[in-house]
């Protein structure tokens, strides 16, 4: 019975890691678009924006981490938001960096020309991503105290970024496929002018709108365009078939052939950080480029292929979820057959790949629900653009903590309830062996009230981080 309950356990703290803790990120780093789209939708303003967001998700984490360790006799509910907050801090980094990746690409690689699609400035941006976290690391395994700023900032680009050097590789991959598809193609869509003509249009006629007046696009929007113009204007839905199969077929070789990463080298040494450094992003990209790759072809085939075909948005929509749920289940029957400790450095590889894979299942269907929801209706009340603006940032900011307080408490009300974790009795000596081993586990079990809290660290638990209690990073 103690089994079954440490299983449950780990369940839980992979659907709290990689699936909530995902959307609630999402909805905090869509704030700016939600928000403002008039703005969001530029280069500059959402380069401000995310320097802005990397500069502040460091203070907000320590100071939940603060608030954390000098209150440690709140209740379950306020914990659990904690650790929702504190784990979304990674997230909306890397989201707010993909983000700005999106609106750079097209500066590098345009939509119709058979030049370049971007392969050169990924290797670079690669190899300064190598040296920047060798220089990280070296600087981590040198801290003299957990608690500064420059220790969590560090932590969290050191493992944050991932997804968004991976979404640059994908983005090569896709822009190289709609170079192939269109060579003698002009650019589809210009939703810039075309927007702003309708626009001054109703302005002119008097016509209501009947829909918000500022619209922003979601990150795979930017790259892909519209679900149903990704055949007309994207790469195309089967040329994503055939990537997925490809590229998933070629990574899981190169995952098993690939060897791992030595350990990091003796404080104070000068040398073996970058090799190092190297094979864990060579590592990473073979994980986090399928996973975008398969994403594509899941997602794409609720919300471009269904929703197509029955000409309903929604229920392509709901398709995608309805992948999302299965790649979840999938998963989660692979790690139970695991045990959830891999007993061999491949089996962890494709642990990790699942975890990505469960993420990104998410991720993309969650931002495609905020683009079906923006503007809230409030073009139906006739208000002033100042006056709608105002109740955007409002419904905006109070939806994304009303969300993330909503979902804490249910956590903790299921778990007190036992509707989660069952109503066997604990094995208490199988549960401190289990999470003496894995600290993630461990600090989740501490805020369910499991067991007393320790003086370990709480660490951020973020996918920059294995949900399963693998350290992707090697």
């Amino acid at each position: 019975m103690g089994e079954i309950f440490v299983n449950k356990l780990y369940t839980l703290h992979f659907v709290f890691t990689w699936i909530l803790a995902v959307v609630v990120a999402v909805n905090w780093c869509y704030c700016f678009k939600l928000a403002l789209p008039q703005y969001s939708e530029s280069l500059l303003p959402w380069s401000i924006y995310t320097a802005f967001v990397t500069l502040l998700m460091p203070v907000v984490k320590m100071g939940l981490l603060y608030m954390e360790k000098q209150h440690e006799r709140w209740g379950k509910n306020v914990k659990i938001c904690q650790a929702l907050l504190i784990t979304m801090t990674g997230m909306v980094v890397g989201t707010s960096w993909s983000g700005w990746v999106s609106l750079l690409f097209p500066y590098v690689s345009d939509f119709s020309s058979p030049g370049p699609t971007g392969i050169t400035l990924a290797l670079l941006v690669t190899a300064v991503f190598i040296v920047i976290q060798a220089a990280l690391e070296k600087f981590l395994e040198n801290k003299q105290d957990d608690s500064t700023w420059y220790v969590i900032s560090y932590e969290i680009l050191l493992n944050s970024l991932w997804s968004s050097l991976g979404y640059f590789w994908n983005s090569v991959w896709n822009r190289f496929l709609m170079k192939l598809q269109r060579r003698d193609r002009k650019p589809g869509r210009k939703p810039g002018p075309k927007a702003t003509g309708a626009a001054a249009m109703r302005q002119l006629t008097g016509a209501q709108r009947t829909g918000p007046e500022h619209k922003f696009q979601t990150i795979q929007d930017k790259m892909n365009g519209r679900p149903n113009q990704v055949d007309d204007n994207g790469p195309g839905y089967r040329p994503l078939l055939i990537k997925a199969a490809i590229t998933l077929s070629v990574c899981l070789v190169l995952l098993y052939l690939l060897p791992e990463a030595r350990e990091r080298p003796e404080s104070g040494a000068s040398r073996g950080w970058h090799r190092r450094r190297f094979w864990i992003a060579a590592k990473m990209m073979l994980i986090i480029i399928p996973s975008y790759a398969v994403t594509d072809a899941g997602f794409y085939f609720g919300t471009q292929f269904v929703g197509t075909k029955t000409g309903s948005e929604q229920l392509g929509l709901l398709v995608a979820f309805g992948y999302a749920v299965l790649m979840t289940i999938l998963i989660l029957r692979f790690a139970k057959y695991l045990q959830w400790k891999p007993q061999s450095i491949y089996a962890g590889r494709l642990l990790t790949l699942g975890t990505w894979l469960v993420c990104y299942a998410w991720w993309y269907p969650w931002q495609e629900l905020l683009y079906q929801i923006q503007g809230y209706g409030l073009w139906e009340l006739n208000l002033s653009s100042s006056m709608e603006c105002f109740f955007q940032v409002l419904i905006t900011l109070a939806g994304a903590l009303c969300f993330t307080l909503l979902v804490g408490f249910s956590i903790a009300q299921l778990t007190a309830w036992q509707c989660v974790l069952g109503t066997q009795d604990v094995d208490e000596a199988l549960l401190e062996d289990v999470t003496s081993r894995d600290e993630q586990l461990r600090n989740f079990a501490n805020r369910l009230g499991l067991q007393p809290a320790t003086a370990a660290p709480c660490l951020e638990l973020t996918p920059g981080h294995s949900g399963a209690g693998l350290d992707v990073e090697g």
